[in-house]
């Protein structure tokens, strides 16, 4: 019975403690600087507490492997793990240490990836930031408080032109740095020896997420299409989607992205260009987008009309109509 009393008395020990940043937001570089400091009566069995200020990549690959028993073959999937630590400082500490206040230091690289999260069919990638109290007892369960800390990181690159060319057909956008929700104008050109014998062109959005975990590499795509007709326009504005993961790379992983132009050769192989973009998901404090260093081809006039097609029922939707025709649906 004593012991029944026991149990239900540590579970209802709560030890508590703030965690304050010098920053709302970090860029690459910068010091994070967090206080911390815990409130409160402490139980006598607290030994010591744990500060830690961390960034942690990981990489997850799941593969297929087959195995022959009995005369029958088995298949399984199997996933392996690989953690990096990006960035990261820890200390222990008497608790009457942190009462008042302790501050922890950490240096964040000038070149890191940003904060994502990606759950794909055979690829997982997360870098998560955060700091954490750990209160060390000497009988039960420890007890932890977390707190996230935003970073932001972008690359330190000019946003010059980009461009691809291929079968006397050249692609181009006047800044490769593009943000989420906003419209662009891509440019194609066709040389001399340009043969127009196609079906149909294409223009996706394409974003290709890569990583390895212990050997293993996996690499899937996320395709979206933005245009689609049978004539070749000298220009054409795209809305690039918004709510993708940012452009950005780790220790173990990488996240690229790029329009890609696509030539439909009927019974031949397709032609495909690839336009590398920087692509933020969306305009944030703190970071500034140069003016594209020189245009990428002199503007072409178009007269035509450059129509797009329905997701919803497949309906042309004219280029002066934000809406279908026949079905209503937004483009």
């Amino acid at each position: 019975m004593a012991k029944k009393y026991y149990l239900s008395y540590l579970s209802t020990l709560i030890m508590d403690g703030t965690i304050t940043f010098d920053k709302e937001v970090y860029q690459p570089g910068d010091t994070i600087t967090a206080t911390f400091q815990i409130q409160g009566d402490l139980h006598k069995r607290l030994r010591d507490v744990e500060l830690t200020i961390e960034v942690i990549e990981e990489v997850a690959v799941r593969y297929r492997t087959t195995h022959t028993s009995s005369g029958s073959t088995h298949s399984s999937t199997r996933t392996v793990r690989e953690q990096f630590v990006i960035a990261g400082n820890h200390i222990e500490l008497p608790a009457e240490e942190v009462r008042m206040g302790y501050q922890l230091q950490v240096q964040l690289p000038h070149q890191m990836p940003a904060i994502v999260f990606y759950d794909g069919h055979d690829l997982d990638i997360s870098v998560t930031a955060f700091a954490s109290i750990k209160f060390d007892v000497s009988w039960g369960s420890d007890t932890n408080i977390d707190r996230q800390i935003d970073i932001r990181a972008f690359p330190n690159v000019p946003n010059q032109p980009s461009s691809d060319e291929m079968a006397g057909l050249r692609a181009s956008i006047p800044g490769q740095i593009v943000y989420g929700d906003e419209t662009i104008p891509l440019y194609l050109e066709s040389q001399p020896d340009f043969n127009e014998g196609f079906r149909k062109i294409r223009i996706e959005f394409e974003a290709a997420m890569e990583g390895t975990a212990r050997g293993r590499s996996e690499r899937e795509f996320r395709n979206l299409i933005l245009w689609e007709g049978e004539d070749l326009p000298p220009r054409l504005d795209l809305h690039i989607p918004p709510g993708y993961l940012p452009t950005t790379s780790g220790m173990g992983f990488g996240i690229s992205h790029a329009l890609k132009v696509v030539l439909d050769k009927r019974m031949a192989t397709d032609i495909n260009l690839f336009v590398p973009i920087i692509y933020v998901p969306h305009p944030v404090d703190g970071m500034v987008r140069g003016e594209p260093t020189q245009p990428a081809v002199e503007p072409v006039s178009f007269s035509g009309t450059i129509e797009t097609t329905c997701t919803n029922c497949g309906n042309a939707i004219p280029a002066d109509s934000n809406f279908c025709p026949k079905c209503g649906q937004k483009k």
